[in-house]
């Protein structure tokens, strides 16, 4: 029978199917399970919907931002508190997965955002 040829996987895929892998993550995963992926994910479509590079995360007002921002995406039952998300933005930069410096200067961006 001729006609297209049968595909065996994607041939282009977003996400990063060895993300639950990476023993950067392993440490956020242990503490805060499912949530600290969300979060990681959430973060990043922040950077990508806002300039691209970075959130800026120094004035307790950004900090508010963020953190509402996230609560707007994670609506619904068992919402964490906004100290838990803040937990989580600290452990995912201790793993290395933000730069810790920046994070420091009141920056979060990643390698992958630059």
């Amino acid at each position: 029978m001729a006609g297209r040829h049968q595909k065996i996987k994607l041939a282009w895929y977003q996400e990063e199917p060895d993300f639950w892998d990476d023993p950067r993550f392993r440490s956020a995963r242990n503490l805060y399970g499912y949530l600290s992926y969300v979060i990681y994910k959430s973060l990043h479509d922040m950077i990508f919907l806002t300039n691209g590079y970075f959130i800026n995360y120094k004035t307790e007002r950004e900090k508010a931002d963020v953190i509402y921002w996230l609560r707007q995406r994670l609506v619904g039952p068992g919402l964490p508190s906004a100290e838990k998300m803040g937990d989580v933005i600290g452990e995912l930069v201790a793993c290395g997965l933000f730069d810790g410096d920046l994070f420091r200067r009141g920056v979060i961006t990643s390698h992958w955002a630059q």
